[in-house]
């Protein structure tokens, strides 16, 4: 059975056409906020994963984290103008996306300088894709624990086994800590979560999300999901019909549906013009505000 990552099983889920659609590079000409803020969000994983390769090879050549974040955050933004896109923002959201860029390199530094993992956690892999079998789904980053050993009736140490964690990181330029539980506990139950913890061989998980205002934060740290097999199962269980029925509509077998759900707590849907006034039709979605965008 062909397996998908995490990203794409969650936006399949949202509703198919809304995945063929990003899969095929579309988007409206108007980017927003949350446009943005995936763009930082990603700049900060780049960041992240400079620090950990440097960190897994000691004395080996190594970008420096802030510049491979803000390379990064200012490509994808000159990518997005160069492509027709503009961005533009809410009177609300006006003033926190000017500081986008700087609550980025911001947190990455604070983060770096306070590294998050204790220096007996070792290393192992850094954004590695665990390959086709796993969707090709790729953990920002993956320790090996000290070994966790049981004694026997003697003290003697018996038993060792070696102990992963895989960990991932959120980026957010605020977050009232009223919410902090809500949005640890909401990462901890994810797809995500339980797709590394089956495919990844790691005994824990751990969402790491980094706050950048006011000031630099962490929240989560010492919160994990551990793996569990009957909790696993059940998830696997979930997943296998989901991903047979992206396989049979990728392979034709099966056709495409439109979700009835058009609008979120996020707003409204970015295809809904394109679904619902030009009925998918290429042309039309040009000449009405989408443009296409090469994904990188």
């Amino acid at each position: 059975m062909k397996v998908y990552s995490p990203s794409a099983t969650k936006t399949w889920e949202r509703c198919p056409l809304l995945r063929e659609a990003q899969r095929a590079g579309w988007h409206t000409v108007v980017h927003d906020y949350g446009d943005l803020a995936m763009i930082a969000g990603d700049a900060f994983s780049a960041g992240m994963e400079a620090h950990n390769l440097a960190r897994m090879s000691p004395g080996e050549p190594a970008s420096v984290p802030v510049v491979a974040a803000q390379t990064l955050f200012q490509e994808r933004v000159e990518h997005v103008k160069a492509s027709g896109g503009r961005f533009e923002f809410t009177a609300k959201n006006q003033e926190a996306a000017l500081v986008m860029e700087e609550g980025l390199l911001e947190a990455l530094a604070f983060t770096v300088e306070n590294d998050p993992a204790p220096p007996e956690w070792q290393v192992v892999a850094v954004e590695q894709s665990l390959g086709p079998e796993a969707g090709y789904a790729r953990p920002d980053v993956v320790y090996e624990l000290p070994p966790e050993c049981e004694r026997d009736e003697s003290g003697e140490q018996v038993g060792c086994r070696v102990v992963r964690l895989t960990r991932d990181y959120k980026f957010k330029l605020a977050s009232d800590k009223k919410y902090d539980t809500e949005r640890v506990n909401e990462y901890l139950a994810s797809g995500q979560a339980h797709h590394y913890l089956h495919f990844g061989h790691s005994r824990y998980f751990n969402s790491l999300i980094v706050v950048a205002k006011p000031k630099p934060r962490f929240v989560g740290l010492t919160a994990y999901l551990e793996y569990d097999g009957k909790m696993i199962n059940r998830w696997v269980a979930g997943q296998e019909g989901k991903w047979q029925a992206m396989h049979m509509q990728e392979t034709g077998l099966l056709p495409l549906w439109e979700s009835e759900q058009h609008e979120d707590k996020w707003g409204r849907c970015e295809m809904w013009e394109a679904c619902l006034l030009y009925d998918r039709d290429p042309q039309r979605m040009l000449n009405g505000g989408y443009i296409k965008i090469e994904r990188r």
